[in-house]
Parts: structure tokens; C-alpha cells; sequence
């Protein structure tokens, strides 16, 4: 337990904030998560990981083309973050073509 504590304390705020709603998506509150996760990325514009986790919960909840926006955003300030660039090229297509005429 002590452990814990330490290491929470090296955690910066968007990290605990992405903690918090990984705990609420492990609760099944998928759509109280998505709401904090978008918070994180309005206040912590800049950081990668907050627009990753947003991108994944929008992922779970079936909106892959805001979730590739999202993605995308991360790369802004990680370009080698490998992990966004398969998502959304698994993804990018079928976001594209979502509202396609047949």
C-alpha cells in the first residue's frame, strides 16, 4: 500500500485524472469517463496522453471518426507515439466512409 502512495505522488495531474476515469470505465460509467477525458484535453491541451485516452474511450463507445481526431491530436506533441498511428490507420477508413451514400 505504501507503494501506491509514493507513486501517486510522482503522478502529474492529467496523469491522476486519466487514472480517475480509467477507474470509472473499469466501473462501466463509460459515458461519466468520456466527460472527464474531454475535460483533460481542455485543460492539458498539450498533453499526448490525455488526447490518446480520450481517443480510446471514444473508441469504446463507437465513435471511431472523433476518436481518430483524437488520436491524431496526440501526435501533435508525441509524432513517434506508434501506438496512435496504427489505431488510426486501422480506423481512418471506416471513420471516413461512416456516412457514405449506397
Amino acid at each position: 500500500m505504501m507503494c501506491g502512495c509514493i507513486f501517486n505522488s510522482f503522478l502529474t495531474i492529467d496523469n491522476r485524472i486519466n487514472s480517475f476515469d480509467y477507474n470509472l470505465l473499469g466501473q462501466e460509467n463509460n459515458k461519466g469517463a468520456l466527460k472527464i477525458f474531454k475535460f483533460n484535453t481542455e485543460i492539458y491541451l498539450d498533453g499526448f496522453n490525455t488526447w490518446y485516452s480520450y481517443g480510446e474511450c471514444l473508441l469504446m463507445l463507437g465513435e471511431k471518426a472523433a476518436a481518430v481526431k483524437a488520436y491524431r491530436k496526440s501526435l501533435c506533441p508525441n509524432s513517434k507515439n506508434k501506438g496512435a498511428e496504427t489505431i488510426i490507420e486501422k480506423n481512418k477508413y471506416e471513420s471516413s466512409t461512416r456516412y457514405r451514400i449506397i
